[in-house]
């Protein structure tokens, strides 16, 4: 798992040798289902690749349960090799940056009225303390989605269901 101010990368795999039966075209067509049922302005399936992206003023209707909302884009890796199918996301957080200037400029011009033009430090403290909130959340939550999604596909497969719809 990687992270910086902009970008999050989180990874996750599943051993070959515990099942056998399932394939990359197979992970690929659960991660693009994922994604598919986010809201998102482009999305492109290629050979192990699904790449989103939104655009900074499209807000679905699903907004708030997208898990996806806080990336201007992003991409799910999916790789194979003898032992392990990895997959890897890999998103810009820059709607994130965003979206955390919006409550400290809302604010600075309720500040504006009762302190004055000192209010104008009010969001430069505020903007990046939300954001670290956002980057936070997202990594732990991406990292945690990630984990649990593998787990959900490995008890499928353990189950002999078939992980893809």
């Amino acid at each position: 798992m990687g992270v910086n101010l902009f970008t999050l990368t989180a990874k996750a795999s599943i051993s070959k040798s515990q099942y056998p039966k399932v394939t990359k075209e197979d992970i690929v067509s659960v991660f693009y289902n994922e994604v598919k049922q986010q809201h998102h302005s482009v999305l492109i399936r290629k050979d192990g690749f699904i790449e989103f992206s939104i655009a900074a003023f499209d807000f679905g209707l699903n907004r708030y349960r997208n898990k996806f909302g806080n990336y201007s884009k992003g991409y799910f890796e999916i790789q194979e090799t003898s032992n392990f199918i990895s997959i890897t996301f890999h998103g810009e957080l820059l709607r994130g940056l965003f979206h955390a200037g919006f409550i400290p400029i809302a604010l600075l011009f309720v500040a504006i009225g009762f302190i004055g033009i000192k209010a104008f430090l009010f969001p430069l403290i505020l903007w990046p303390l939300i954001y670290g909130l956002v980057l936070l959340s997202e990594n732990i939550s991406k990292t945690l989605y990630l984990a649990h999604k593998i787990n959900r596909i490995q008890e499928r497969l353990r189950d002999g269901e078939r992980i893809t719809e």
